[in-house]
């Protein structure tokens, strides 16, 4: 019993020092990549020399095609090589040290140049991201464009049938109140049970600057009429209440024309016609016109 208790007292001891070895590990991939299944068909061997303590030496030894480590690497790392399959750079790999090797490797070079990954082909759909935002703002505050969200649109994998009944995904309701600044962050899209998808989130931006409004009444006139032609405008003159930029970069008064194109008063069936602008300038966010539709009446010259 003595000698057996000194054995493993010396066992546990050598085993618990740091050596240095070529180990070679089998290595499976866990990705999500576009239009593939999650996990890659095959292992493959990975060889790095690396110093550890012989405890993982062992475990590591012990690696083989049966019970490979399953690591989990970013799309971004992995590069098509067409008909599924994917390779990652020796390079690249040197990020994955301590998944692969295990927190205490040192001093580790891995000695492949490349590792080749090849995923199936998997049942996917390719559908929009809609965000499920309430957002107010501070007074004389407004938003520039629409809510940018990155990615837009994500994979869906699952059964053929569940794929058909699914137009889009939704991210998890949240809010933004009383902006005054641009805001931006990440929010999780809301799982689907039985669904698996490209991302679980998305990252958001919203441009958002202070305003000025400015009111004014302005002219409507009719462009493109043929010769020999007129076109009556009724009302001739518009109430329009500009959102500009502050401080005030532009005056849209003296930028912006109104027009009804007479093309537009052929094609209508009753000579009711929205009024078009001439090019907004940069500094003008948008504009609200009273009346919204015209009368039209061709009169003979």
């Amino acid at each position: 019993m003595s000698l057996l208790l000194a054995f493993s007292i010396w066992l546990m001891h050598n085993l618990s020092q740091n050596y240095t070895e070529i180990v070679d590990v089998y290595v499976r991939a866990k990705s999500n990549v576009s239009g593939h299944s999650q996990l890659s068909v095959t292992p493959v061997p990975l060889t790095a020399r690396c110093r550890t303590r012989g405890f993982d030496i062992i475990r590591l030894n012990k690696s083989d095609a049966g019970h490979p480590e399953v690591i989990e690497f970013a799309p971004s790392d992995l590069h098509d090589m067409g008909r599924g399959a994917y390779y990652i750079t020796g390079s690249d790999l040197n990020k994955y040290i301590q998944p692969i090797l295990g927190n205490n490797a040192s001093n580790t070079t891995i000695l492949n140049d490349t590792l080749v990954f090849n995923f199936a082909y998997e049942v996917n759909k390719k559908v929009p991201v809609r965000t499920i935002c309430n957002v107010t703002y501070k007074s004389q505050y407004i938003n520039i464009g629409d809510l940018k969200v990155e990615p837009d649109s994500v994979y869906i994998y699952g059964d053929p049938l569940h794929l058909e009944k699914i137009d889009c995904v939704v991210t998890e309701p949240f809010s933004m109140t009383e902006l005054s600044a641009d805001a931006s962050g990440r929010i999780g899209i809301e799982p689907i049970r039985g669904i698996r998808m490209s991302a679980d989130e998305i990252e958001y931006h919203l441009q958002v600057e202070r305003y000025v409004e400015i009111t004014a009444e302005m002219p409507v006139k009719a462009v493109n009429v043929p010769l020999r032609r007129n076109l009556v405008i009724y009302p001739s003159v518009a109430k329009v209440r500009f959102c500009c930029a502050f401080p005030l970069r532009v005056n849209p008064q003296d930028e912006i024309k109104f027009y009804i194109d007479f093309k537009d008063f052929e094609n209508s069936l009753n000579g009711r016609c929205l009024a078009r602008a001439s090019d907004i300038p940069e500094g003008v966010f948008g504009y609200v016109m009273e009346p919204q539709v015209f009368d039209c009446v061709e009169s003979v010259k």
